[in-house]
């Protein structure tokens, strides 16, 4: 038995495969004694983002299209506006802790991973 699949079923199935890829962050954070800085990630279907501030707060992250990025460490989530979208979600799913490169003894590093998720805030 074949079976024939139109094309346009196909291509639309694509399309859908594509965009139900979720963007993510991966964060990584140094502190020195009380003051900490957040360095990111950004990745979405289509590219990564090097070097975007991750600190708690809201800001234009100079992503193409990508008009506010919010950072709410305390409550270990974030939200992100593209053109022409309403606002998208994100939660911590994954942090470690990891030895720091340099030599202070009062300096600590981790990662964060943080996901797409639906927005309930």
């Amino acid at each position: 038995m074949h079976f024939n699949i139109p094309t346009t079923l196909v291509l639309a199935l694509g399309t859908l495969t594509t965009r139900i890829l979720a963007d993510s962050m991966h964060v990584s954070q140094y502190c020195f004694f009380l003051y900490c800085t957040n360095q990111a990630t950004f990745y979405t279907d289509q590219a990564r983002f090097d070097g975007i501030n991750a600190n708690s707060g809201c800001r234009n992250p100079g992503i193409p299209h990508m008009i506010e990025l919010c950072v709410d460490e305390g409550n270990q989530r974030a939200h992100f506006q593209f053109q022409s979208q309403g606002k998208r979600c994100m939660h911590i799913t994954s942090s470690t802790w990891q030895t720091c490169s340099d030599d202070f003894r009062f300096a600590t590093c981790a990662t964060a991973v943080y996901e797409e998720t639906p927005c309930t805030w």
